[in-house]
């Protein structure tokens, strides 16, 4: 048979899991979709400035599954907090050992103000922000005979005019 101290114990568990740890835990992980963001934000300026490399457009695609992730999580986390707290005051009402147990626990923590909810990310835009042009730093080779008439062009022009010296 259980005793009313392990109902107190139980009941007093769920209200702290609802209205402190939960809500705790959605912070932690809103914070951690914060700094992502603002890492998302750096890279999809880095990725423009680069031309979307595709190794970066990956990274970025990353990046937004995860802070979704992390959103939905959160959300999850505010859900739970409020549907323990609801768990806990619907035995409370309906089970009489239950009703004495809820009656010793302290009253700030099964009275008080609902759980903070914690804000849900926003999801940001998996838009690349770049245009999506390759961009190189070093042109694709080309073998010396293909490009022999217009290095010779370019040399004439570089060099100053020359003039026939009289002898």
């Amino acid at each position: 048979m259980t005793t009313v101290a392990e109902i107190q114990a139980r009941l007093e568990a769920l209200y702290r899991a609802g209205r402190l740890e939960f809500p705790d835990k959605a912070s932690d992980v809103k914070a951690a979709a914060d700094r992502l963001e603002a890492a998302t934000d750096r890279l999809n300026g880095l990725s423009a400035q680069v031309g979307d490399a595709a190794v970066l457009v990956d990274a970025l695609q990353v990046c937004y599954d995860v802070h979704l992730a992390l959103s939905r999580t959160v959300q999850t986390l505010n859900d739970c907090a409020a549907g323990l707290i609801h768990i806990a005051d619907d035995f409370a009402r309906t089970d009489d050992q239950a009703q004495q147990a809820f009656d010793q626990i302290n009253r700030a923590l099964r009275d008080g103000p609902p759980p903070p909810q914690v804000g849900v990310p926003v999801i940001p835009d998996p838009t690349p922000e770049g245009d999506g042009d390759e961009y190189t730093s070093v042109p694709e080779p080309e073998a010396p005979e293909d490009d022999l008439e217009e290095r010779d062009d370019r040399t004439e022009e570089a060099l100053p005019d020359q003039r026939e010296i009289p002898s």
